[in-house]
């Protein structure tokens, strides 16, 4: 968030903030980090796990933030 120059810029919005919240639940409940993330130029979030957490990362997060209707969970996980 750009606050300085006027007018101030808010790239975030309210759901840049809830992944944000996310990701840092999820790292609480965990021993270790799970999760991580990032953002483009906008409010769109990357989000950053490895292999063995995989499983228990898309379940938490398709169920906080699932897909529209019709959408592919193509769009959501990329990698290998």
């Amino acid at each position: 968030v750009c606050l300085d120059p006027p007018p101030p810029i808010f790239y975030m919005n309210d759901t840049s903030r809830s992944i944000i919240n996310f990701v840092h639940a999820q790292n609480r409940l965990s021993a270790e980090p799970t999760m991580s993330y990032t953002f483009d130029a906008g409010p769109n979030a990357v989000l950053f796990t490895t292999r063995p957490h995989l499983p228990t990362v898309m379940a938490n997060l398709l169920a906080t933030f699932p897909p529209a209707s019709g959408v592919s969970l193509d769009s959501y996980c990329q990698g290998s």
